[in-house]
């Protein structure tokens, strides 16, 4: 009776404990937001996730420097339109290169099917962040999963007046090295702006017919620092 009474107990203890522990939350699939990106420094990043791409409904991510001096766009319409979009770097109108598959999901858990992952709680911390010279302190919600030799860790809030996810911090752990991005001023995309938005991420005339970036370079019209840029 009394190894009854000690189970039944146990039960209830595991039962609780995982009832209290969080859900993890769903980021937004389309968002902008000023990213002090690893290895790039501070950009303009406006993003769209579509599972299925189409020309009609694609998938991308434009990330422009804050000078205006260099734009790129990641670009999914479906599996035979895909490419990446050099845009002004040193004055070249366009260049482009190859891209296989969508571009980076930024989203909690990441891993397709999502069973192949599971996604640990690393409870509330006070996220310090240096925004030009200014450290910004928000209370966030830690979450991390791994896939093969990568591990990814998200710092989430909430916004004050519509309750959305916000994405705070990014890290991608893989080989020993941490790369990590910066969010500020992330904003989910409002229900009523969403077609206008969807409509930005379309191929930019100029690039019909542009040279590759690699031939750009081999020709001196693109300098190496924005060639692996294009290609990062």
């Amino acid at each position: 009776m009394k190894s009854t009474l000690a189970l039944v107990a146990a039960a209830g203890l595991v039962a609780a404990n995982a009832s209290s522990t969080p859900t993890h939350p769903t980021l937004p699939t389309m968002w902008t937001s000023m990213v002090q990106e690893d290895e790039v420094g501070l950009v303009k990043e406006s993003y769209i996730m579509v599972d299925r791409p189409t020309p009609a409904n694609p998938s991308g991510k434009w990330t422009n420097f804050t000078d205006g001096s260099c734009q790129r766009l990641i670009y999914g319409g479906d599996n035979y339109n895909e490419a990446r979009y050099l845009l002004g770097c040193d004055a070249l109108p366009c260049c482009t290169e190859s891209q296989s598959g969508n571009h980076l999901e930024y989203q909690i858990p990441n891993v397709h099917p999502a069973f192949l992952t599971k996604v640990e709680y690393g409870g509330s911390v006070n996220l310090n962040q240096d925004n030009a010279g200014k450290t910004v302190t928000t209370q966030c919600d830690v979450w991390s999963w791994s896939f093969a030799i990568s591990k990814f860790i998200a710092f989430t809030s909430k916004d004050k007046d519509s309750n959305a996810t916000l994405l705070n911090r990014w890290v991608v752990s893989a080989e020993g090295k941490n790369f990590t991005n910066d969010y500020f001023g992330y904003s989910p995309v409002a229900e009523a702006e969403k077609e206008a938005f969807q409509a930005t991420f379309k191929v930019p005339a100029q690039c019909a017919s542009a040279p590759t970036c690699g031939e750009a370079f081999k020709e001196g019209k693109l300098s190496a620092e924005h060639l692996r840029f294009a290609r990062r």
